[in-house]
């Protein structure tokens, strides 16, 4: 992790003062950290500094999910008579990505524990009684599932987080106030600063990272869920990302950013897809 937070600052700063594309960078970082979690390795994209084909493609299928999410039947039907239709062939370009990058993993495993390892290691559990192609199908949904939650929810939300920081600047002083005498990589500090906690909180709730892609029918006592790993690394990645920048760089809006297209050109595509978001990250003096 501290690893992929080095490489974001570096990008940004790269930048030297000029305009940043808010959304394509947390993105990249998102997508690259997931690929550590999930496989062992990045997808290497804030290396390139461009987008991976396969992460590209999944904007295009998850924009074949959003308007039918309500009725995933027609999804099916889509992707079983249509092959040939743009969205289609996005989503299955995605999903024969993420079978060869799980089936490579298989082949070399990591020195540490991923995520990769448990789906792994249900594929291959000669106790569990299922068809090989329902075995196989298992670990794709499961793969294609880790990357999708574990980063299209991510990204969205550090998109907006900066865009609210940049708007509300007086939020990110206080914040600042309180990173002045915190280590910001250590996370479990960063969970106990408030205002901080706060702020991306707010900035969930304004803008949901997952629109139309969590719901669920349940019964009149609603749904518990008593404990969730992938909210709470989620979390961690955030305040990380938000309290290392905000340490080493102001932010502000550039002249000609349209503040209010953030919002307004926001798709739901399962998973929200924010408008237009550039920033300008100017370095603090030390």
């Amino acid at each position: 992790m501290r690893e992929q937070l080095e490489r974001l600052a570096k990008l940004i700063a790269d930048h030297n003062s000029k305009p940043v594309l808010v959304n394509d960078v947390m993105s990249w970082f998102a997508f690259d950290s997931m690929g550590e979690f999930l496989f062992g390795s990045s997808f290497g994209m804030m290396d390139s500094n461009t987008w991976h084909p396969a992460i590209a493609q999944l904007k295009g299928g998850l924009g074949l999910l959003a308007p039918m999410n309500d009725a995933i039947w027609l999804v099916r039907l889509a992707i079983d008579l249509f092959p040939f239709l743009g969205n289609v062939k996005d989503w299955n370009k995605t999903l024969a990505f993420c079978d060869n990058a799980v089936r490579k993993r298989m082949k070399k495993p990591p020195n540490d524990v991923d995520i990769a390892s448990w789906f792994i290691e249900e594929f291959e559990d000669p106790n569990i009684s299922r068809k090989d192609k329902d075995r196989g199908d298992r670990l794709s949904g499961n793969t294609m599932t880790a990357i999708v939650a574990g980063s299209d929810t991510t990204r969205p939300s550090l998109i907006c987080t900066w865009y609210l920081l940049a708007k509300y600047p007086e939020h990110a002083a206080r914040i600042y106030d309180e990173l002045v005498t915190c280590d910001v990589t250590d996370a479990n500090a960063l969970a106990t600063l408030p205002h901080l906690e706060a702020v991306i909180n707010e900035s969930m709730r304004l803008c949901p990272p997952a629109l139309s892609g969590g719901s669920r029918m349940t019964s009149d006592e609603g749904l518990w869920i008593d404990k969730c790993v992938g909210k709470n690394l989620a979390l961690t990645e955030i305040r990380l990302v938000v309290a290392m920048l905000l340490k080493r760089f102001k932010v502000s809006f550039p002249v000609e950013q349209n503040v209010d297209s953030v919002i307004d050109d926001m798709k739901d595509q399962v998973t929200a897809q924010p408008g237009e978001c550039q920033l300008v990250f100017i370095p603090r003096e030390r």
